[in-house]
This record gives C-alpha cells, sequence and structure tokens, in this order.
C-alpha cells in the first residue's frame, strides 16, 4: 500500500507524510526491504544505492525480533530518523516516512 504524499497519517504525528508502505512481519529480511524501499521512494532514489545503507545502521534482526507477535511484551513501533526524514515502524507491518522535524 502507498499513499499519496501530504496526506495526513493517524499515528499522532503532525508532519508531511512522503510514503507509506507495508510489509509482512512474518517473513525473513522483510524490515529491512520495506524500510529500504520507502525510503528510497521518498528520496527518490533507488533502494539499492542508498548512502549510507540501512543494513549497516541498524541492528534489523533485533528490530524484527522486538516487534514479534510472539514476544512477551512486543514494541508497537520504533522511530528513527535517516538523511533528513523520520522513520516510523508498525508492528503491524507499516512503514511510514516523514519529512523530518
Amino acid at each position: 500500500m502507498a499513499t499519496d504524499p501530504g496526506t495526513t497519517a493517524t499515528d499522532g504525528v503532525d508532519r508531511e507524510l512522503l510514503h507509506e508502505s507495508v510489509y509482512d512481519p512474518g517473513e525473513a529480511d522483510s524490515l529491512l526491504t520495506a524500510v529500504t524501499e520507502a525510503i528510497g521512494a521518498a528520496l527518490g532514489e533507488h533502494p539499492t544505492e542508498l548512502s549510507p545503507p540501512l543494513a549497516t545502521v541498524a541492528a534489523w534482526d533485533s528490530l524484527e525480533r522486538l516487534m514479534a507477535e510472539d514476544v512477551s511484551a512486543p514494541i508497537e513501533q520504533v522511530g528513527f530518523t535517516y538523511r533528513g526524514l523520520a522513520v516510523v515502524v508498525h508492528r503491524g507491518g507499516e512503514v511510514r516516512v516523514y519529512e523530518e522535524d
């Protein structure tokens, strides 16, 4: 699912939504791939050409485990900044990319 730029998101963030997509929490490497593609779309760059590569800026395996359905206290969402963007990843599979404040 992609959202048109400039629409308002429902996660309480009051800034411009640049891109929204969905990932499957049950698939291997799905989170990293979805976030990389979402950021690439927001920046207008090919995902494999992002610099620095997203694989080097976070512990993606750990994030996927923390957000898994089968942990005792899963994290509902995690946010971080990357190259002037604010990225919010929701446990249910949504990835939203905003302009950073």
